[in-house]
């Protein structure tokens, strides 16, 4: 019995001087956990890059209140789409909303001069106040492709569909 006490404080106490390393269990374990988290980041940063390429558009809160300075995240997004027009020209989207039309005019001009603070050539870039993402749907076309994927029967206007209709939203 006596033999049996003793191993199991031995054991016990051998066990708890093992625990009290104060090493990590990995040499590198701090630096797995920061480089964890830099790759998780950069993810997302990617992420919200192709966001911004995916709808090149800049909106109201992309400018300071009744003003055509960039806010933050409007150089932000101006700088991940500057860095794409460099390579290849294309479309990109300034809405409008309700601004007046010399406030509009000068916040293309903002982006226009920040495009080519970036070296974008901007005669190849096409700044206007297009559909977001690209050419859009109406909502008329988005009923009649629904109508036209729950169907055999063709369908060429909206009152051509017997069960579907147009309301008026108040």
């Amino acid at each position: 019995m006596q033999r049996i006490f003793l191993t199991t404080v031995l054991l016990a106490i051998g066990a708890s001087i093992g625990c009290t390393c104060s090493e990590p269990a990995h040499p590198f374990a701090d630096d797995r956990d920061e480089l964890n988290a830099l790759i998780v980041q950069s993810y997302f940063k990617e992420a919200a890059a192709n966001a911004v390429l995916a709808e090149h558009t800049l909106y109201a809160h992309h400018f300071c209140p009744n003003s055509s300075a960039l806010t933050e995240l409007g150089q932000q997004h101006v700088e991940i789409l500057s860095a794409h027009y460099a390579a290849q020209p294309g479309a990109l989207n300034v809405r409008r909303g309700d601004t007046s039309e010399e406030l509009y005019d000068a916040r293309i001009q903002t982006v226009r001069d920040a495009m080519a603070d970036a070296g974008v050539e901007v005669d190849g870039l096409e700044i206007g106040d297009g559909p977001v993402g690209g050419r859009g749907i109406s909502s008329e076309q988005a009923l009649l492709n629904y109508a036209r994927s729950r169907r055999v029967k063709s369908y060429d206007t909206v009152e051509d569909t017997p069960d579907l209709q147009l309301i008026d939203v108040e």
